[in-house]
């Protein structure tokens, strides 16, 4: 006998997701988001403005269940009507409106036509700043039986279609804000700051502490519906193109708009019960849109850039950055698509300067440092806004070949270093990422055509910063650098200092021996010698007991000037004074007895 097992299956195709309604017509305009604080106390639903109180409330539910409704008449604003979706099980409450007739003699169970009027708004009073008018409040909750939860379980608007219209996003919509700046025109926001062009493309130079809002007007929902939408952006680098942060709120608290423009974005509070359990979802930016009119002057604030979350671009290098911001609806993933629009922000808040000078002489693999100079915080004065030449070495230079590093304080274009009269540094230039500044590392050949005698010359800086300010002009005198009154921006946009040729840094070349100079019969210091002047059988003869000399050594200085009587021995030395204040170039005179001397001078070097 053959037996057969058969099986009937029976196969349900149920759809994807749940139903999503459209808002209740004429309460499109989102005034508060599901989980935002009100009061200090969890808001469990969304908040829809309404026009006026009276405005008829339409279900949006297709085919709802009747589950209850507060009394007939009943003037309580915190009255409700709930309706159940017969396909999710979900229940909707509506809150804050007194229930038409029709709709409170209902029995459970009863059907409720989707665009049944179903009560009237109530002139609930506003407990919180932005709910300036009557507003309708929906939530959603499990079913749990026949009764009204009106303690929402989950946010409403996923099961409500977001705004169908495109969204659009442009760089002029993502506007710098100075720190404590307030206005009614985005206008004059643009004009506190000034574009440049850096490689071709637009900068917008920034000082001073700034915040970044994203000013959408009509531009997000194409300006005809209200709903939430999600932004998220990021702050990069502008020269490596890395992300430094991204996905932190803006600093906009209020809003700001042209009076005339109807359509404005609110920052809502991210929809997270607690907001410091350090998950990402508590750096989430929820916009709402609206089209509440012309806004009080109240609502047009901006934060201090005390909060932790503000770009505080005072506290940012020099250099240029990439604010990109991505607007996209919640919930995300539901249309319209998201869309993206980058803006090209220089931070610009000091003047540029040469910060440090290496030059190491190479032999071999060995590289010895000989002049070594940079500039930080004085520890002199104590004051943070006084810098002051660090002094890490000063060698005289000889003849060869050197490694140069210069470092400049942020990122420069094409910067150039030379001795006065003698070769330029030639070398690559790198920008680093780490430090936010330029490198130039090159190599500087001195040799004796260059300088035939000892020399001291200055290293010559020239340059500009990425917005074209040019470098601090430094003297060879200069002996400190004033933050406040050389290098950082004014509250009002003005730059001090001087741009010019840096010339603070002045090297000795060292290539001859110390110098002699005696004085002619007409008082005039010449006849200069090096080494051996003259000898015992061919000595200079002078006329006078008094006699005049100069001495220089312009590469290491003059170290001693002895002088013996007739020939060199200690016990025969004449005590001349040192002269410690000018121990490269200085002069003597000497009153002298009939006789014969020997002079000799040494340079440090030796």
């Amino acid at each position: 006998m053959q037996i057969r097992l058969i099986f009937f299956v029976l196969v349900l195709l149920l759809p994807s997701k749940a139903f999503a309604y459209n808002l209740p017509a004429g309460f499109e305009k989102i005034d508060q988001a599901y989980g935002a604080y009100n009061n200090s106390e969890y808001h469990d639903g969304i908040d829809l403005l309404g026009n006026t109180s009276g405005q008829y409330v339409v279900s949006a539910i297709q085919n709802g269940i009747f589950v209850f409704a507060s009394s007939p008449g009943s003037l309580d604003p915190n009255d409700y009507v709930c309706i159940q979706d017969s396909f999710t099980q979900k229940i909707y409450a509506f809150g804050h409106i007194k229930p038409v007739v029709a709709i409170s003699t209902l029995s459970y169970g009863d059907i409720v036509p989707q665009g049944a009027i179903i009560g009237e708004l109530q002139n609930f009073p506003a407990t919180k700043t932005s709910a300036r008018y009557p507003h309708l409040h929906v939530s959603v909750s499990q079913y749990y039986g026949p009764w009204c939860a009106n303690g929402g379980a989950e946010d409403p608007l996923p099961h409500f279609l977001p705004a169908t219209q495109a969204l659009t996003l442009n760089t002029t919509n993502i506007i710098p804000v100075p720190d404590l700046f307030t206005s009614t025109s985005t206008q004059v926001l643009e004009d506190k700051f000034q574009e440049f062009p850096v490689q071709g493309v637009n900068y917008t130079g920034v000082y001073g502490n700034v915040d970044v809002i994203v000013h959408a007007r009509n531009n997000i929902n194409g300006g005809n519906r209200s709903g939430v939408y999600q932004l998220d952006w990021s702050l990069i680098d502008g020269i490596n193109n890395t992300v430094l942060f991204s996905g932190r709120p803006f600093s906009m608290k209020g809003m700001i708009l042209d009076p005339l423009q109807k359509l404005t974005t609110t920052y809502l509070s991210p929809p997270t019960r607690d907001l410091e359990d350090g998950s990402e979802d508590d750096w989430q930016n929820y916009y709402n849109v609206t089209n509440v009119g012309q806004q009080l002057a109240a609502d047009v604030q901006f934060d201090s850039n005390v909060e932790e979350n503000s770009w505080k671009t005072a506290d940012y290098p020099d250099t240029i950055y990439q604010v990109k911001v991505k607007a996209y609806p919640y919930p995300a993933g539901t249309p319209p698509a998201p869309v993206e629009a980058v803006r090209n922000v220089a931070v610009d808040n000091y003047r540029p300067y040469a910060q440090e000078v290496d030059l190491l002489l190479k032999s071999g693999e060995t590289e010895t440092s000989k002049y070594h100079v940079k500039w930080a915080t004085s520890v002199v004065t104590g004051s943070t806004d006084t810098l002051a030449p660090g002094v890490l070495t000063d060698q005289p230079l000889e003849p060869g070949e050197y490694k140069a590093v210069i470092t400049f304080s942020e990122y420069v274009n094409a910067p150039t270093a030379q001795l006065t009269g003698g070769p330029a540094i030639v070398g690559d230039l790198h920008d680093d990422p780490s430090i936010h500044k330029t490198r130039l590392e090159g190599n500087l050949s001195l040799q004796l055509q260059d300088y035939p005698q000892d020399a001291q010359v200055q290293l010559l800086f020239n340059g500009t910063d990425k917005t074209g300010n040019g470098l601090l002009g430094l003297t060879a005198s200069s002996a400190t650098i004033s933050i406040t009154n050389e290098l950082r921006r004014a509250a009002n946009g003005f730059l001090p200092g001087t741009a010019g040729t840096d010339r603070f840094h002045t090297l000795r070349i060292e290539v001859t021996q110390p110098i002699i100079t005696r004085e002619n019969s007409s008082g005039i210091l010449d006849n200069a010698c090096m080494g051996v002047c003259s000898t015992e059988d061919s000595p200079v003869y002078f006329t006078t007991n008094r006699v005049r000399f100069g001495y220089s050594d312009l590469g290491s200085g003059i170290a001693s000037v002895k002088l013996y009587k007739d020939a060199i021995d200690p016990k025969n030395q004449i005590e001349i004074p040192d002269n410690t204040e000018q121990n490269y170039v200085f002069e003597k005179t000497h009153d002298l007895p009939d006789g014969k001397y020997v002079q000799v001078v040494t340079a440090r070097c030796v």
